[in-house]
């Protein structure tokens, strides 16, 4: 008897050693980053929805519409991934009613460890956001061991600097739109600021800016209960709007014609090839367009009714090339108008209410961009919000 407790007694502190030495000790991953990426995200799509419960409305539907690592870094020895996950809200039919229908995303950082089956996903964190809400040009997040991440949401942003309390700066690179960075973990604040590739810095706001080309109310009025930076503003005042100015431009119908003199019509092709989407709210028809040098005969697809187009749009997809299309309304969206600015903004293709007939709708054709005429530097004012 005295023999069996013996033995048991070892096994267990053989047992008991081994969980101590795989906790301390770091076994790197055998593997490849296409490996990594492609297990990870199997992994991730099994143990998010579980995580997602935390962060959401039990009343609200809401799952993971989409999980992708976004990139794979080795820091202090060890790997790390960083990924986001789409979220997918069933909408409420009523407007604008949560954060998530604003184009929501999880984004979080995980521990990549090896072992005998591929690899494992250990210490890590996420948080959710949402891209009409959120108030940073990166959304950020810290671990306690001093691995700082962002995923930039702006597409705009080069160069990353990390204010540490300090007074020592970092520099951080951005790969595939996300940073990656050990700092020393007595750090008890810092200040990341994020810049373009002029080295102009992209400063944070409470939401997205959006340029209401309007003086009558009954045709923005349903857009003002959205989580936006807005104001209404004359068609003469686009000639002093610049692309670190707003995040979009909505003209109004009784704007339009205004807006779409000729020297105006550059400025518009401008802003959009510098990834400011140009939305022209009520339009159906491209002919109204003709002063930008559009092929009428190949952007509405024919299969698409007029009745059910909302807008035109001109923008620059994430191959960088300006692109002009149609909006239509679709049940399941809150805002076809919002969600695209969205996407045609961030360069994101957000899930479920988004890829509707908004998407399949539209034709694309290249837009030959004539020479800009020079931006005047100035701010425009107005009210809303």
């Amino acid at each position: 008897m005295k023999r069996l407790l013996w033995i048991g007694g070892l096994v267990i502190l053989m047992l008991s050693g081994l969980l101590v030495f795989n906790h301390f000790y770091y076994f790197r991953p055998n593997l490849s980053e296409v490996q990594i990426k492609e297990q990870a995200e199997k992994k991730l799509g099994r143990e998010l929805p579980d995580c997602l419960r935390r962060y959401t409305d039990p009343y609200v539907k809401t799952s993971i519409h989409k999980v992708e690592v976004l990139d794979i870094s080795q820091l202090g020895g060890k790997t790390y991934l960083v990924f986001k996950a789409d979220l997918k809200v069933v909408g409420s039919g009523q407007g604008y009613s949560g954060p998530f229908q604003g184009g929501g995303y999880m984004v979080g950082i995980r521990l990549v460890e090896g072992n005998l089956g591929g690899i494992s996903l250990k210490d890590g964190m996420e948080f959710t956001t949402d891209l009409v809400g959120g108030a940073n040009p990166a959304e950020c997040g810290q671990m306690p061991n001093g691995i700082f991440f962002a995923f930039c949401k702006d597409p705009r942003i080069d160069k990353v600097v990390l204010e540490l309390s300090d007074g020592n700066n970092i520099k951080a690179e951005v790969r595939s739109r996300v940073v990656m960075a050990q700092i020393p973990r007595d750090q008890s604040g810092i200040t990341p600021r994020f810049y373009d590739k002029e080295g102009v810095e992209i400063e944070p706001s409470w939401g997205m800016k959006i340029a209401f080309v309007s003086q009558n109310e009954k045709y923005y009025r349903q857009y003002t209960n959205y989580p936006l930076e807005w104001w209404n503003m004359n068609a003469e005042d686009i000639e002093v709007i610049t692309p670190a100015m707003v995040n979009g431009i909505w003209i109004f119908p009784d704007q339009q014609k205004n807006t779409l003199q000729k020297e105006r019509a550059k400025k518009l092709l401008e802003l959009a090839d510098a990834g400011v989407p140009v939305i022209f709210v009520g339009m159906k028809d491209f002919k109204e367009l003709e002063v930008l040098g559009l092929d009428r005969n190949a952007i509405i697809d024919p299969e698409v009714p007029a009745k059910e187009v909302e807008a035109l749009y001109l923008g620059r997809n994430d191959k960088g090339t300006v692109e002009a299309g149609v909006i239509t309304l679709d049940d399941e969206q809150d805002s076809p108008v919002l969600m695209k600015t969205v996407n045609l903004r961030y360069h994101m293709d957000l899930p479920g209410q988004t890829k509707s007939k908004a998407v399949a709708g539209t034709k694309t054709i290249k837009i030959p961009m004539q020479p800009a005429a020079p931006v005047v530097k100035g701010v425009v004012s107005g009210g809303g919000r």
